[in-house]
């Protein structure tokens, strides 16, 4: 895995930590998370966790299962999709299609221009939104 892909993968999981605390835990916890984030991680992430949060707002990608048997999606324009936008390895990615294949969610964040597209494509590959 490339660095660039590393960080990618950083930034969309802390992006999803925080939105998923301050879901549970409410505003004020997930401002003190983001806080302790901004005093212990490097300037570089930071600043692209920030900014993907901002431009994100409407950026999510929530995927909810498989709309046809696995055996039947475009397995390999839905992991080269997965593997682009969160930075994922392919063996992650494959376990997220058998995930998918039970039925469970897995959100990613792109550029909201994107969004339109991305969710076109996945849904046309078999993917259920």
């Amino acid at each position: 895995m490339t660095m660039d892909h590393k960080k990618t993968q950083l930034v969309n999981n802390a992006i999803i930590f925080i939105h998923s605390l301050t879901e549970v835990y409410g505003t004020e916890q997930g401002i003190e998370l983001w806080d302790s984030i901004n005093r212990s991680i490097p300037s570089d992430i930071r600043d692209s966790i920030f900014l993907t949060m901002i431009s994100t707002a409407d950026g999510q990608i929530k995927c909810k299962g498989l709309s046809l048997p696995l055996q039947e999606i475009n397995r390999v324009e839905v992991i080269k999709c997965i593997r682009t936008y969160t930075g994922k390895n392919l063996k992650e990615t494959i376990e997220i299609l058998r995930d998918l294949e039970q039925d469970r969610i897995f959100s990613f964040y792109v550029e909201p221009k994107l969004v339109g597209t991305i969710k076109k494509q996945l849904t046309d590959w078999g993917i259920k939104l």
